[in-house]
């Protein structure tokens, strides 16, 4: 089992958003995703509009870090 950190961002569906750091088992991604090693991530604009639930229409959870480098 291959393990990766993430910060995980949830809705009750009544607009209260919560935030959380969780471990992730990499086996549960979905077969079509992207995978990368990423060295650097960072929060950017976009991330805390997520954040704070000023996104309309976006489908939680969601894991926040839009921008990242890496292999």
């Amino acid at each position: 089992m291959s393990l990766y950190r993430a910060l995980i961002v949830q809705t009750d569906g009544v607009g209260n958003v919560s935030r959380e750091q969780v471990m992730l088992n990499r086996e549960d991604l979905p077969p079509s995703e992207l995978l990368i090693e990423v060295k650097y991530t960072a929060l950017n604009y976009y991330d805390a509009l997520v954040l704070s639930g000023r996104i309309e229409h976006l489908k939680y959870p969601v894991v926040g870090g839009i921008d990242a480098a890496g292999v």
